[in-house]
């Protein structure tokens, strides 16, 4: 037996269900609008502040309260540690006399170690006191060698004589005229190092230096007395003060 189909009815249907799910969609796609607009328009002040909570923590930072020192380094201050004993005798649970008896031998213990502390703190204190103040002093020294060295040292020559040395188990050379290989030899001039490089200062100098930083000092042969009147290095003048 042959069914015979309704075609008119079967599209009514599919139209009816087409309808229903276009329907189901807009109301989903207008839900979802709803809450969206719900969230950036009504909500966004909350929702704002929650985002700046979660990308920005307040984190207290307590003051540095520790040692001062001036700019070389030298303890100006320190801090000690202070304490307050009190007592309430309503809240006593023994006499009075008793208490303070029993209370005075912890006192006594913590005294001794506070001192023992203290006098270990100031032993630090003073051990970085001696540092500071050494490292003060050679920058200071480091200073007056250079102010010497660049205030006496000769001009460079660029002649083709060159004058031997040894640096750091190193040959090396500097060029020279004669009468600075003369003065060289004789004790007259010396070559220092300085600034990556090498100068040649006079011997009054170089014994200043000597005295601040012998390192610095490459070559210093024993002074041999010339009479030389003539002497075009006896212009540079060592200064007796040094700035720096």
């Amino acid at each position: 037996m042959t069914e015979i189909r309704n075609v008119e009815l079967e599209i009514g249907r599919f139209r009816i269900r087409v309808a229903a799910a276009a329907l189901f969609t807009v109301i989903c796609f207008g839900l979802l609008f709803t809450r969206f607009l719900w969230l950036q328009w009504y909500k966004h002040d909350q929702y704002s502040a929650k985002a700046e909570d979660n990308r920005i923590s307040v984190a207290p930072i307590e003051p540095n309260r520790g040692i001062i020192m001036d700019r070389n380094g030298v303890i100006l201050a320190r801090n000690y540690s202070a304490y307050t004993l009190e007592i309430t005798p309503s809240k006593l649970t023994d006499t009075l006399d008793n208490t303070i008896e029993e209370l005075s031998k912890l006192v006594d213990t913590q005294q001794r170690l506070a001192k023992e502390a203290m006098a270990e703190k100031v032993k630090r204190d003073n051990e970085l006191n001696r540092q500071q103040q050494e490292k003060a002093e050679l920058k200071a020294r480091a200073a007056q060698v250079k102010q010497l060295i660049e205030a006496t040292r000769l001009p460079k020559l660029t002649t083709e004589d060159y004058f031997n040395f040894v640096d750091d188990k190193k040959v090396k050379r500097i060029a020279v005229n004669a009468l600075m290989r003369s003065k060289l030899s004789n004790g007259a001039l010396a070559i220092v190092s300085h600034g990556g490089g090498y100068e040649v200062i006079p011997r009054e100098a170089a014994l200043k230096i000597q005295e601040r930083d012998a390192h610095r000092i490459l070559l210093l042969n024993t002074h041999v007395e010339e009479a030389d009147e003539d002497d075009p290095y006896a212009a540079y003048k060592i200064p007796d003060d040094l700035m720096w």
